[in-house]
């Protein structure tokens, strides 16, 4: 999942980690649930709210459609994850490692 994202623009290593990081939410999410669906909706619904709900970039790429509410990500770049969007930010991470850590401990 890393890889496939390895070469968008203004990647850097902080997203690599939280894509990485997802990508292992969501295979963890696939064997424990036996449901590859909701990886499927939930990778969909992520990429749709960043651009077209909240206007910030999908993984480094301006998607260039009309959004409900056009947020400008303003601060710190290590915590908003700056031009390559949120997926780039320290808060995802953290918010990645306790979902990974709630999803072994919930379906041991």
């Amino acid at each position: 999942f890393g890889f496939m994202h390895l070469f968008n623009p203004n990647v850097n290593y902080i997203a690599i980690i939280n894509i990485i990081l997802v990508g292992l939410f969501y295979g963890l999410y696939v064997i424990k649930t036996n449901d590859l669906w909701a990886v499927c909706g939930m990778h969909t619904a992520w990429n749709f709210a960043q651009g077209n709900l909240f206007g910030f970039e999908v993984s480094g790429i301006n998607v260039s459609v009309g959004s409900l509410i056009d947020l400008n990500l303003v601060g710190n770049e290590l915590i908003t994850g700056g031009v390559f969007g949120p997926e780039a930010g320290i808060i995802t991470t953290f918010v990645l490692l306790v979902s990974i850590l709630i999803l072994l401990l919930v379906y041991k």
